[in-house]
């Protein structure tokens, strides 16, 4: 675990921690539980998105990988059809998270959504969703409304 820690804190990640107890499935306390931030995991995505953590082509592949999560329920049902999205999910004891890179017709943008002590794996994930759908929106909306100004320029 040594090993790993040392190379978080070169990648910056000074918030992110993991023990051996943390990997335990059972869904008790146990003493010491990993931890990380939404800012850590969306800066280290950033720097997998910009070949910073690694060359450009396994940076690319790393994308790839990532663009071919199987999980539906979180991020990825907040957003449109058609729209990729890279990304990688946690869960474990009352935690779900989802973090990734998306892909839309309007640009890229990071999300990073962690939850704790929830009390359904089933509400985390449709919070999760909701604010994909919100940030959706948001951009949307920017768009849409940076479309009309070109238009009214163009007039």
């Amino acid at each position: 675990m040594d090993y790993f820690q040392r190379a978080f804190e070169q990648m910056g990640l000074v918030y992110t921690k993991i023990y051996p107890e943390g990997f335990s499935l059972t869904s008790g306390w146990v003493a010491r539980e990993n931890y990380t931030t939404a800012r850590e995991m969306a800066g280290l995505m950033e720097r997998i998105y910009k070949g910073e953590v690694v060359d450009r082509n396994l940076s690319e592949f790393m994308l790839e990988v990532l663009k071919h999560n199987k999980s539906r329920s979180r991020l990825r049902k907040g957003l449109p059809l058609g729209w990729e999205i890279g990304h990688k999910t946690g869960l474990l004891r009352r935690s779900c998270h989802d973090v990734g890179v998306v892909f839309s017709p309007r640009g890229d943008y990071l999300i990073s959504v962690l939850t704790s002590e929830v009390p359904n794996y089933s509400s985390a994930k449709g919070f999760i969703s909701s604010v994909a759908k919100l940030t959706y929106k948001y951009y949307k909306i920017d768009a849409d409304y940076a479309s009309a100004d070109a238009n009214v320029k163009a007039l």
